[in-house]
């Protein structure tokens, strides 16, 4: 992926704008969002439909794709939350899963 076109005023986790087969998506660090360290180029990126409109996420890897039962889901509290972003947490083996809300984060996304 070619690197993205900044959006003045956008915190540093919203990584811009990138063409993507001539649509103009918005693309952000769900690492950086979450207070880690970001990345230098745009990797790995997810693309998701939310809220009527398609934003790239960008991710450290994906290491699988799981479907996870209500069973498995411990709900998230306010403060722990990052801003609505994480709504559960899930185990897989000896894995902890973060389970976000796309549409939360899309939300806070399209703003810029």
């Amino acid at each position: 992926m070619r690197s993205a076109t900044r959006l003045p005023g956008a915190p540093e986790w919203v990584r811009g704008l990138v063409n993507l087969r001539g649509a103009l998506v918005t693309v952000a660090d769900l690492s950086a969002r979450f207070g880690a360290p970001s990345f230098g180029a745009i990797g790995d990126v997810l693309v998701a439909d939310a809220l009527g409109k398609t934003i790239g996420i960008l991710v450290d890897s994906v290491k699988d794709v799981l479907t996870l039962e209500a069973g498995q889901l411990e709900v998230v509290e306010g403060e722990h939350s990052v801003g609505g972003v994480v709504s559960h947490v899930a185990y897989a083996g000896n894995d902890q899963v973060l389970v976000c809300d796309v549409q939360a984060f899309a939300q806070q996304v399209l703003v810029y």
